[in-house]
């Protein structure tokens, strides 16, 4: 029976260790934002139609860039913004600066991905570039790739028109595997050996192995506009249209806030993108209301979770929770300690 009850705490304190808090929230783009990326100082980027906006760690605007075309995609690392439109790649610090201006060409304009001081870009081609915009590789597409992430060893890129995750070697940019689908595969993240990929109707999750073959140990049903892997990669964000949500890779879901209480702004409709670097996320967020349909961009501290490890302080909240309940934690947890104690003095 106690022991029925602490799992039942354990889980439960598990749900209410996370706490989203708002740091701020501005009114930002005159459409629904493509992309939004975090950077480690909090600096915020988005990508909103044909232009491209930086805010700073008080959401302030740093600055705004407009391309003749459509800002195609948008990433960040190691303090480099990278905006690519129409093959075109501009890189900004984080004061707003430009620091390149790069032409990689029409092959490569459907997705981009910062990693380790390189280039990732894709279209109808992939491709390994430096930041002086020097080729490594380029891999011809059957297809097009629309969205592409990369960690350890491999690339993995939508291919929208096969319907299908090509996973390329980071190396050489050989394709070493695919895996298809039926179910609209649009979007891709990554963090280590894990893959989220997002469809029509859900999200999956797979490993990928030393051999490049990934394999599922996760899925998440319904609609999903994106996510973002915690830095440890432990949790999967997920942004949807009525709520941030919190899973594992296999799949369960640790913590959820309904969009409608995600905000000061009255009338959020939607949660459309979100990045998370340590304790922080970025989210953009849609409201309707009086007929209009207004963007905003926010900042928010993700407490509960260990800023070193990424994991949720569950033993801290467990006994803060036993003692309002004045339950003491030591007889509680003595049973099931004092039980594996004795099955490992009779196997010695």
């Amino acid at each position: 029976m106690k022991r029925a009850l602490l799992m039942s705490l354990i889980l439960i304190t598990t749900l209410l260790a996370f706490n989203l808090k708002e740091l701020w929230v501005t009114e930002l783009c005159n459409e629904w934002p493509s992309k939004i990326v975090l950077s480690e100082n909090d600096v915020v980027g988005v990508a909103c139609g044909s232009c491209f906006y930086m805010l700073d760690s008080d959401g302030n605007l740093i600055m705004r860039k407009c391309v003749a075309g459509y800002v195609d995609d948008i990433s960040y690392s190691n303090g480099t913004f990278a905006v690519l439109s129409a093959g075109n790649v501009l890189l900004y610090n984080e004061d707003g600066v430009l620091i390149q201006k790069l032409n990689l060409g029409w092959q490569f304009s459907g997705g981009i991905y910062l990693h380790n001081n390189t280039i990732i870009a894709c279209g109808s081609k992939c491709g390994k570039f430096d930041l002086d915009g020097n080729a490594d590789w380029e891999t011809n597409i059957d297809g097009y790739v629309i969205s592409v992430s990369a960690s350890n060893d491999y690339v993995y890129a939508i291919n929208i028109e096969k319907d299908r995750l090509e996973i390329l070697s980071l190396k050489d940019g050989s394709i070493v595997s695919e895996i298809s689908s039926h179910d609209d595969f649009y979007e891709v993240d990554s963090c280590n050996n894990l893959v989220a990929v997002i469809g029509s109707s859900g999200m999956y999750v797979y490993k990928v192995g030393d051999n490049g073959r990934a394999r599922k140990v996760g899925e998440i049903e319904g609609f999903v506009n994106d996510a973002a892997f915690s830095p440890n990669c432990k949790y999967i964000a997920v942004a949807s249209p009525s709520s941030l949500e919190l899973f594992l890779p296999n799949g369960d879901m640790v913590y959820s806030k309904s969009s409608f209480t995600i905000s000061s702004i009255k009338y959020i409709s939607s949660i459309t993108n979100v990045d998370w670097k340590n304790d922080k996320m970025a989210l953009s967020l849609s409201s309707y209301s009086d007929d209009q349909e207004k963007y905003y961009v926010g900042l928010y501290s993700l407490k509960g979770v260990d800023d070193n490890s990424g994991n949720a302080n569950s033993l801290g909240s467990l006994k803060d929770l036993l003692k309002k309940l004045h339950i003491p934690m030591v007889p509680l947890l003595a049973p099931p300690l004092l039980s594996i104690l004795r099955k490992r003095s009779t196997r010695a």
